[in-house]
């Protein structure tokens, strides 16, 4: 699972040396912007379960602040998993927002997963959620599901098996 997530990274570190020659070539509408109006909610249900989400990383985030262990980093990988919802109207725009978020997360959001930190893991199972609508694409088939997967031993709280149901419920609804 974080094997993915370093290789999408590194994609980006790739696209920031060779931005000018990549933004004219055949890969740039993959790195454009989806939607110019991000601030557009998503649907209800995503927006509901991203909300609880955020609930669930500021409780975390205050025990880790009274800890003096302050790391924002879950935090900054939900705010950019909030865009990357509200940019996926079409495939296109899905791929794109998919590889965005993997090129935009940080040291400290891989540092906790190492950790298995909880918040950390029910953000990835969420951001497993975008690749539902995406089995077109070999490569990326099954590969939500698989996070989802990864992650729902190592969740114990209530509120983030709450979450976890709500993500295998959305890729799971057009299943056979």
């Amino acid at each position: 699972m974080q094997t993915i997530l370093h290789l999408l990274r590194g994609i980006g570190a790739v696209v920031e040396f060779s931005k000018d020659s990549i933004r004219t070539g055949p890969v740039a509408s993959l790195l454009r912007e989806v939607s110019p109006d991000s601030d557009k909610p998503a649907a209800p249900d995503v927006e509901g379960a991203l909300e609880r989400l955020d609930a669930l990383l500021a409780a975390r985030e205050q025990v880790q602040r009274d800890a003096g262990m302050r790391d924002g980093s879950c935090v900054q990988a939900i705010g950019n998993l909030r865009v990357a919802f509200r940019n996926v109207r079409t495939a296109r725009g899905r791929l794109s927002s998919i590889f965005k978020w993997a090129v935009t997360i940080d040291d400290g959001f891989l540092v906790a997963l190492r950790r298995e930190d909880e918040g950390a893991l029910v953000v990835l199972a969420l951001y497993g959620v975008l690749f539902d609508g995406l089995d077109g694409f070999w490569w990326t088939r099954g590969w939500g599901r698989a996070l989802i997967v990864a992650v729902e031993g190592k969740v114990k709280t209530e509120e983030a098996r709450e979450l976890l149901s709500w993500a295998w419920r959305k890729v799971q609804r057009d299943s056979p």
